[in-house]
């Protein structure tokens, strides 16, 4: 006989896809949430490997895929997600609040600006299947 070797979360996939109606890309991101979570709120890559309990490999991949960089090599002195949501995603009153806290150039305002406008879009693309039955 020919078996397909399922791993757990192929099992866990396949229950969101068939029972939820949950498309792929969105059940990937449901998984990967808690990673690009602690990133956009500033934890370094390290930190992020001891919260989640994921090899550091996986977890730079996963901020790569999504946010193309690598992750942050230490904390961040603040949470750029904080910051973004209080601005309501307004590009100017999100780099107006960083300015007054922060010395860093408006290019990584900018970037940082875009990974959070990212994982909003994320989260949200998330929400429109949460509690589907």
């Amino acid at each position: 006989m020919n078996y397909v070797q399922l791993t757990l979360w192929d099992y866990i996939k396949s229950i969101y896809m068939n029972d939820y109606n949950i498309p792929e890309p969105v059940v990937d991101m449901i998984a990967v949430e808690p990673i690009l979570r602690h990133c956009v709120t500033g934890y370094s890559v390290s930190k992020i490997v001891r919260y989640t309990l994921m090899q550091r490999k996986y977890v730079k991949t996963v901020i790569n895929e999504y946010f193309e960089f690598d992750g942050w090599t230490d904390d961040l002195d603040f949470s750029p997600i904080a910051f973004y949501n209080r601005s309501q995603g307004n590009v100017v009153r999100f780099e107006e609040e960083i300015k007054m806290i922060s010395s860093i150039k408006n290019d990584m305002i900018a970037f940082l600006f875009f990974i959070c406008k990212q994982y909003r879009e994320i989260v949200e693309e998330i929400e429109k299947y949460h509690g589907q039955s």
